[in-house]
């Protein structure tokens, strides 16, 4: 299509993850709450492994989308260039890692933002999909 993405620093690094390992995080979070007879408690789910910067995750993404237009833009926002979560409490209550290495999540979203934008499933069998794969993650 005739979108061109914006991008902004460029150099800033995140803890980039897939869903999923959110996704399997919460479902942890979930059964030791359930089986500790607590209330509440709160849970970050961060990769320290997988910090890169913006610009290699807009490489990969135009290794796999060639056509992408982009343009580097400016922030009105002043932004943190080195994002961090502190998952300490995850990796030591619930056993919790995440599961992709960087390549494999990168990867992955990729895959799944292809199978939207080409619109090559109907609604119905893409929730099915993604059940599955989340099914199957967890199972790993």
């Amino acid at each position: 299509n005739n979108v061109t993405l914006k991008i902004r620093n460029l150099k800033h690094k995140r803890p980039w993850q897939h869903v999923k390992d959110c996704i399997f995080g919460y479902l942890k979070a979930t059964e030791y709450i359930n089986n500790k007879k607590i209330m509440y408690s709160n849970w970050n789910f961060g990769s320290s492994n997988h910090k890169v910067d913006v610009e290699y995750v807009l490489k990969r993404s135009l290794d796999f989308f060639k056509n992408i237009k982009w343009k580097k833009v400016s922030s009105e926002f002043k932004e943190n260039p080195n994002l961090e979560l502190n998952s300490n409490k995850s990796r030591k209550l619930l056993e919790w890692r995440t599961k992709y290495s960087i390549e494999k999540l990168m990867s992955e979203t990729l895959k799944d933002y292809e199978i939207l934008l080409n619109k090559k499933f109907k609604k119905e069998e893409l929730l099915k999909k993604f059940l599955d794969d989340i099914k199957f993650y967890c199972e790993k």
